[in-house]
């Protein structure tokens, strides 16, 4: 299988913003029982998206959710949001919590679908991504 992100906001090397910084925080999701969900066009990984049970009692994680620039804006990015709020669901989640990227198309998403920004963020996740914009999501 290839991968290939093509997204300007992310830069090779295993820096900060770079794809080896994903990978490594996709790892760390699966290592806390998380379940990956791929989106493919043939044997290209095109879009991705990690569900983290138990975030908090009753609230997963939306740990991950990317779609390779080329393959935006055609519904990958809902329809692996879908799978992630199937699988929340049946864990017995009453919410879904996600820290998306300061952009105005991840935001706009996030809101689009029903997330609303919290007035009580994880700390944990607030102090990995203190810029990001942590939103939860009622399920």
């Amino acid at each position: 299988m290839s991968v290939r992100w093509d997204d300007a906001g992310w830069v090779d090397g295993d820096g900060e913003h770079s794809y080896g910084e994903m990978i490594r925080g996709a790892r760390r999701l699966l290592d806390l029982e998380g379940t990956a969900f791929g989106a493919f066009d043939g044997d290209r990984l095109v879009g991705i998206a990690i569900y983290r049970p138990r975030l908090a009692e009753t609230m997963g994680q939306l740990g991950l959710l990317h779609v390779g620039n080329g393959y935006r804006r055609q519904g990958i990015a809902t329809r692996l949001l879908d799978e992630v709020l199937h699988l929340a669901r049946a864990d017995r989640a009453d919410r879904l919590y996600v820290s998306a990227t300061p952009s105005g198309s991840a935001v706009g998403f996030y809101l689009s679908k029903g997330f609303e920004p919290t007035a009580t963020p994880n700390a944990n996740l607030l102090k990995a991504e203190p810029d990001d914009i942590h939103m939860v999501l009622q399920l």
